[in-house]
């Protein structure tokens, strides 16, 4: 995920902003189903301030607008299949934010272990509880429980 071991009172200052903030989105996104623009915003920019104090800079950079890129194309191409809202802006800044903090490769497997996550929680709901396949759920909980997942397995190795 980055640079997480990175020497400095600084980075540590930016990384518990950065937990922080992820646990406050986690828990408005379980409440409202959405990911507030006043709460990814603040991320998005410390994330870019960050980046560009860190020696791979263009690299976190292009990480981040390049999963912004991927994921705005998915929202709009979903919205025109489905008629409807089926990725919401907050989910896309969300994952713009993980390329941000934690480079190209280390958000996409965020990303796949949340979007994993979040498929079982939707096929063992459909199974127990009778949901439909057509139910909303918010992505952005499992999400930040896959950058979580990931922050864990690459400490551990």
């Amino acid at each position: 995920m980055g640079y997480i071991t990175n020497k400095g009172k600084l980075s540590v200052a930016y990384w518990i902003i950065f937990y922080i903030g992820l646990i406050a989105l986690f828990l408005i996104d379980i409440r409202t189903y959405t990911l507030p623009q006043w709460m990814t915003y603040p991320l998005l920019i410390l994330g870019v301030v960050r980046a560009v104090g860190h020696p791979d800079s263009v690299q976190y950079i292009l990480s981040g607008a390049g999963t912004f890129l991927i994921f705005w194309i998915i929202r709009i191409l979903s919205h025109k299949a489905y008629g409807t809202e089926a990725l919401g802006f907050g989910d896309v800044m969300l994952v713009s934010i993980f390329g941000l903090w934690g480079t190209f490769h280390g958000a996409w497997i965020s990303i796949v272990m949340g979007l994993s996550l979040a498929m079982v929680w939707s096929l063992v709901s459909i199974l127990l509880s009778g949901s439909k396949l057509t139910d909303v759920i918010p992505l952005g909980p499992f999400l930040i429980s896959g950058w979580i997942l990931n922050a864990l397995w690459l400490q551990s190795n």
